[in-house]
């Protein structure tokens, strides 16, 4: 499947973690980075944005795009 995907520029903590909003074929779709406490959440997505947007991309298009997106910080981290 041929996907645009593209992350959007900001971040907002929910109940689920580090919420990340991905746009893919023009839809929004909530990615959740689990592992990262919601005084870290700042620092980790400066930190690491670029790290989490690869990881969230490579998520989406492992998924199809379908649904909601969850990965942990603790492989982002291991990788970065």
């Amino acid at each position: 499947m041929n996907q645009s995907v593209q992350i959007l520029d900001s971040y907002q903590w929910s109940e689920q973690g580090l919420k990340i909003q991905a746009m893919v074929n023009g839809f929004l779709l909530d990615c959740f980075v689990s592992d990262v406490k919601k005084d870290e959440a700042e620092a980790i997505y400066t930190e690491y944005q670029f790290d989490l947007e690869e990881a969230i991309t490579l998520a989406i298009k492992q998924s199809d795009g379908q649904g909601d997106i969850d990965i942990s910080f603790k492989n982002i981290k291991d990788i970065g």
